[in-house]
């Protein structure tokens, strides 16, 4: 009697233990197929980074449409033309000719030292002719005396900055404002040499003028 209750339970904890293994079972592929069915799908990364590529690229070739490569040129030129030209000599001949008479010492010598850096600014424009006369104008003046150095700097400084109002080619940043202007998307318009000079010669001379009276009172 007590064996055939043992067989029996026996068997019934065997009946008990593959339900609750197919109960299992079936409730883990449930939960497998619902975490499947609610995961996002994998993204595409050979697909998104060809579009980070091309967006880039888009972008790099925008700016690079923006580059005035003309006046990147031009600045390149600009350095190296004054670099050589320095080296020739010529500067240092020219200079000794016309620094006796341009001393800031007088009048005269201040209004001629104001024509040359007028003159030389808008032929090889403002930035080379402080690059040229710099040091030359200051060792002339700190001849006279150390405020004498203090002021040539100031009038330099002045007269060069000035003198870009002169021409469209007193100033670097003259042409970068018409290179701008001519490429204005609505608006384009071209400043010509002479339209410029229409109104660039008497403005500069006056500004000037006033500017020297003001530093040389100092």
């Amino acid at each position: 009697m007590s064996h055939e209750m043992v067989e029996v339970s026996t068997v019934t904890d065997r009946r008990e233990e593959g339900a609750f293994s197919r109960k299992f079972t079936r409730t883990a592929s449930q939960q497998r197929s619902v975490i499947i069915e609610d995961s996002p799908p994998s993204p595409d990364i050979n697909g998104e980074n060809e579009k980070e590529a091309e967006v880039a690229e888009k972008r790099w070739k925008a700016c690079l449409e923006k580059v005035s490569y003309s006046l990147l040129i031009f600045f390149c030129g600009m350095f190296i033309t004054v670099d050589g030209f320095n080296k020739t000599g010529i500067p240092n001949t020219l200079w000794e000719l016309v620094e006796p008479y341009s001393r800031i010492d007088s009048a005269k010598g201040v209004a001629l030292l104001a024509v040359v850096i007028l003159i030389l600014s808008n032929v090889a424009s403002n930035v080379p002719t402080v690059l040229l006369l710099g040091t030359r104008v200051a060792a002339s003046a700190a001849a006279i005396s150390h405020d004498s150095e203090r002021k040539a700097w100031l009038i330099l400084a002045w007269v060069s900055t000035v003198a870009g109002n002169l021409t469209l080619l007193g100033s670097a940043a003259n042409l970068i404002v018409c290179e701008q202007a001519r490429r204005a998307q609505f608006f384009g318009y071209n400043v010509s040499f002479w339209s410029h000079l229409r109104f660039g010669v008497p403005l500069t001379i006056v500004v000037t003028a006033i500017g020297l009276l003001i530093v040389t009172s100092y």
